[in-house]
């Protein structure tokens, strides 16, 4: 285990264990300790515990050890880092220090920066790509968006795979579960020629059926089928040329997501029906626990997804000064068949013509996109061996995307001669219209300059500034229609407009010690802009870039020669041209609409608190919320607020006329403000060959406040996720058992509101977790 940098909740399990690791080190009688792990947050080579920044990074053998294999696997183990997720690889949105995103859709903007190998993953739906053959994957938190650039607002993943090796090597995994779980895994890596060519191969393939089943229907629910393969080559035709190629092709299919309609229980008048929800999302064990889909004999999926990424690493060393380029390439498609009404037997509408007053038709939402996408970074940099060291570049990209989404009535089981209101006229095989589509062309190019200077004012003081010009275009042309109203709001030739901004991070560090570093910061991190659709007045069609400034200061320490050591930051993020989803007419529309503040703390403790076990903790606060000016336009949620008491006095009417919603105060949805982590690594010998290992993770996160209203009056809660493994080992062979959410944990992930058109309403669409999984894993070395 690694780099144990974790985050969690203030509470007895963390400060109990964290007192047991103090008591249990001085008693260690081998002089071990944690490993020292090399990282490339700021795009050169540097030690983790050397380097001003929050960060955790997992190793290629954390990720062998831990089983991780996709996002989810991550955030178990990082602190400040959580997911706003609607199941079946849809709609991922990473949360760093609780800063969600407020706008929410497959086009939407992250806050946290995406990258596979220095691909930029703009698409939602693909940011939990299918993880292979990882070296290291690292997350730093808080805004580098100076050295990152596109949307590092709040953080950075970055996925980063395994180069050739300089000796042949291989590896095998087969992995066997229930609930349909099985899945093959292995990667060869070699000398082609010696000291020039080397080549590394790999490929996986997952199978996973999924741990809930409609009840009618017999449709799976958040199962999947994951192919991917992948190539390395590098190439050292000189002493002074390095060259790094990467190829990687992946193709998912996922079942539908388990979504559980909820009733509502305020929001409408006493004795009308009730649209919102108060209080608690229930568990599943809570709710009716039936999740539904529709007709089988209508293919429906969650979500089939093809990815494509090509990167270009070419590194010269020129003595003083080395010049790198790095050049990427991606072309991805994601198509979505989804069940919308939640029923199985359709809802109720009127018939006219036919043999009954009323037909049960199912309502289906239809997804398509189509992405590709080019960047190209050119950096020179300065000897690291320098007291002045400084790194100056520029970027380029381009992004383009064709999508489109459909909400459709299946109107197979419409008598013929009959018609049905839906609610609009519509008969068996009518061409008639879709009751909403949206069609839509993006492009976007961003030109940028970057540059970092380090300057050591003594042996121990060292300050740096970073800084970066963005220039950056959109072009949108979009068509749609809602209940049959056509919509073209930016007209026939689409809408084009720009923004430039300017991107900073200022740090001093202090070396107290050679195992102790105190380190401040103050960074501006920026969110693009873009464009709505579908909107009602020309001055909603266009929204400017959020920006966020963070001020961090923080301590990196090592005791006990290196057996124990302590990563702890506190933090201010200043949060201003808030980009909140608010109302245009009967449409809904992004503005920049007020601010927000967050504050809190990071702090963790990895220890070897004896021969072959190590243990960490983590503690993780953030509590963002809404300040004065926040302001958010009506439709539905006034509505709804105006028959909840908790939030009727919320309703207001801004300067402009416009009736919404003063959030000010409020916490940010989708967040939780406390995580907690807990950590055990045991591996003891058995043989004189094999070791037995015990390996173990907890997660806790307190309850998140739901987006609709945002108003903080529905919550889901609080999660506490455990992981177990236990297996054999020796260099060459593994087998592990293991167990995920061993406690069962059922509680809800997320909340949605999906339209209704057989009576306008917008039903409550609950997204649970899988269910408790076991299997085993078998490993070969060569």
């Amino acid at each position: 285990m690694s780099q144990y940098l974790y985050s969690g909740k203030a509470s007895l399990f963390s400060a109990t264990a964290l007192s047991l690791v103090l008591l249990c080190v001085p008693e260690v009688a081998a002089q071990v300790a944690l490993e020292e792990i090399t990282v490339t947050a700021r795009k050169r080579e540097e030690s983790l515990k050397d380097i001003p920044l929050s960060i955790t990074a997992l190793t290629s053998q954390d990720i062998a050890n831990r089983g991780v294999s996709e996002l989810r696997d991550i955030i178990d183990l990082t602190p400040g880092l959580s997911i706003s997720e609607f199941g079946a690889g849809q709609l991922n949105f990473p949360v760093i220090r609780g800063l969600t995103n407020l706008t929410g859709g497959a086009f939407a903007e992250n806050n946290v920066s995406v990258f596979y190998n220095g691909v930029y993953l703009a698409n939602s739906n693909m940011v939990d790509v299918t993880f292979l053959d990882l070296e290291r994957v690292e997350v730093v938190k808080g805004p580098v968006s100076a050295l990152y650039g596109r949307n590092a607002y709040s953080g950075v993943i970055n996925y980063v795979t395994k180069r050739p090796s300089d000796e042949f090597e291989g590896t095998l995994k087969l992995e066997g579960g229930n609930h349909d779980r099985y899945g093959i895994q292995g990667s060869v890596s070699g000398p082609i020629v010696d000291g020039k060519l080397g080549v590394r191969l790999s490929g996986r393939f997952d199978s996973f059926g999924g741990t809930r089943e409609d009840a009618i229907s017999g449709v799976d629910f958040e199962g999947y089928e994951k192919k991917a393969i992948q190539a390395a080559f590098e190439i050292d035709p000189t002493e002074s040329v390095n060259i790094l190629a990467t190829l990687y092709y992946s193709n998912d299919d996922y079942d539908q997501p388990l979504r559980v309609l909820t009733t509502g229980n305020c929001g409408a008048p006493a004795g009308a029906f009730q649209t919102t929800l108060c209080g608690k999302v229930p568990d599943f064990s809570d709710s009716d626990g039936t999740p539904r889909s529709g007709d089988p004999d209508f293919e429906l999926f969650g979500n089939k997804r093809e990815l494509f990424m090509a990167t270009g690493n070419v590194s010269i060393d020129m003595g003083p000064v080395s010049l790198t380029s790095v050049t990427s390439y991606m072309d991805g498609s994601e198509g979505q068949r989804i069940d919308r009404d939640g029923t199985g037997v359709g809802r109720a509408y009127p018939l006219i013509g036919g043999p009954t007053p009323t037909i049960n038709l199912s309502t289906y939402g239809l997804s398509d996109a189509d992405d590709d996408a080019f960047s190209q970074e050119l950096r020179l940099s300065s000897n690291e061996d320098e007291n002045v060291r400084w790194s100056f570049g520029g970027f380029y990209s381009r992004f383009n995307r064709l999508g489109g989404f459909t909400i459709v009535v299946d109107n197979g089981d419409v008598p013929a001669g009959a018609i049905a209101i839906v609610p609009f006229p519509i008969g068996q095989g009518d061409p008639t219209n879709p009751p909403f589509f949206q069609d839509a062309r993006l492009k976007d190019r961003e030109l940028s300059g970057f540059g970092l200077v380090d300057f050591d004012v003594t042996e121990q003081f060292t300050v740096s500034a970073e800084a970066r010009w963005t220039d950056q275009k959109k072009f949108q042309n979009q068509i749609g229609s809602f209940l049959r109203f056509p919509s073209d709001a930016d007209g026939p030739d689409g809408i084009e407009g720009s923004w430039d901004f300017w991107s900073f991070r200022f740090t001093a560090d202090y070396d107290v010690t050679d195992q102790t570093k105190l380190y401040t910061s103050a960074a501006k991190g920026n969110k693009a802009g873009g464009f709505n659709s579908l909107v009602v007045g020309a001055a909603d069609l266009q929204y400017d870039p959020e920006v966020n400034w963070t001020y961090e200061a923080g301590i990196k320490t090592n005791f006990l020669d290196g057996r124990l050591g302590l990563d702890a930051a506190v933090f201010y993020s200043d949060l201003s041209s808030l980009q909140l989803l608010g109302f245009a007419g009967v449409n809904s529309a992004i503005r920049n609409a007020g601010s927000a503040k967050a504050y809190g703390f990071e702090s963790s403790v990895a220890a070897i608190v004896a021969d072959g076990v190590t243990f960490g903790i983590g503690l993780a606060y953030s509590n963002p919320s809404f300040k004065d000016g926040a302001f958010v336009n009506g439709g539905t949620d006034v509505a709804k607020c105006a028959n909840i008491p908790a939030c009727a006095d919320r309703i207001v009417v801004d300067s402009n006329g416009n009736t919404g919603l003063n959030l000010s105060g409020y916490s940010l949805p989708r967040q939780s403000d406390w995580q907690g982590t807990l950590t055990v690594d045991i591996v003891q010998p058995l043989t004189e060959d094999w070791d037995w290992t015990l390996r173990g993770n907890y997660r806790y996160e307190s309850k998140q406040y739901t987006v609709s209203p945002p108003t903080n009056v529905a919550y889901v809660g609080s999660k506490h996720r455990a992981n177990l493994r236990a297996g054999v080992e020796s260099d060459r062979y593994s087998v592990t058992a293991y167990v995920d959410n061993v406690f069962n944990d059922d509680s809800a992930v997320n909340t949605g509101i999906i339209l209704d058109p057989s009576n306008f309403t917008s039903p409550i669409a609950v997204t649970y977790d899988d269910k408790r999984t076991f299997g085993i894993e078998a490993r070969v070395n060569f």
